[in-house]
């Protein structure tokens, strides 16, 4: 093996490894945007939940 295939073969590593890093940070991303959407529903089923029983509790009272 000459210099020539040792610094391709670097450079093909380095360029892989600059994907894996991007794959990574866009998984990351979609996984902190999935944990926000998850937080806002179990807020709003927990708002829901809280207006039922209200509701429930006042159609009672008539």
């Amino acid at each position: 093996m000459n210099i020539d295939h040792v610094n391709d073969a670097t450079v093909e590593t380095k360029n892989m490894a600059s994907l894996g890093r991007s794959s990574v940070r866009y998984v990351i991303e979609q996984m902190n945007e999935i944990a926000d959407n998850t937080t806002e529903l179990s807020t709003r089923v927990k708002d829901l939940d809280e207006n039922t029983v209200a509701n429930r509790l006042s159609s009672q009272c008539y």
